[in-house]
């Protein structure tokens, strides 16, 4: 059984080598595609550099560097938010939608694509199961956002 949990976690390391070797891409880094598939599905008062850092697990500051990067890639628009002084809503600019529809997640989107159903089931339960275990012993459970997310059965 060893052997296996060996060549799993290893396959899983090879992925994410590969996803995060191809998120470089478009003038992009792997921060600058995660906030632009954040921006690109957020419901407009979510559209913040405060929630995006939530959601990205970090810093205010780092969610501000790469929301400015965005901004100075004219990927991004900060307008003001009625009655706050200090937060900005974020939206993506017609450049930012084109750029998304190249997002190199698109390749694993695919490749995903071409298992059997029940395969794309089966791979879905298990990495929610390890992504939850992996979550139990770095941040009491909350490494999946805070809840389970499910494959879409559509």
């Amino acid at each position: 059984m060893a052997d296996i949990r060996s060549s799993i976690a290893d396959l899983l390391s090879q992925v994410e080598r590969l996803l995060h070797n191809l998120a470089f891409a478009k003038g992009l880094n792997p921060a600058q595609w995660s906030a632009l598939r954040y921006l690109s599905t957020a419901a407009a008062p979510e559209r913040t550099v405060t929630a995006f850092a939530r959601h990205h697990r970090t810093t205010k500051p780092a969610a501000s560097k790469t929301i400015d990067a965005l901004v100075r890639k004219a990927l991004v628009r900060k307008t003001s938010i009625p009655g706050d002084r200090r937060a900005q809503r974020l939206d993506l600019t017609a450049k930012a939608l084109r750029r998304i529809s190249q997002d190199p997640r698109n390749l694993l989107r695919s490749a995903v694509g071409t298992l059997a159903r029940s395969d794309m089931m089966a791979l879905s339960r298990s990495l929610e199961a390890i992504t939850a275990g992996m979550g139990a012993h770095i941040d009491g459970g909350k490494a999946n956002g805070g809840g389970r997310r499910t494959a879409r059965t559509t």
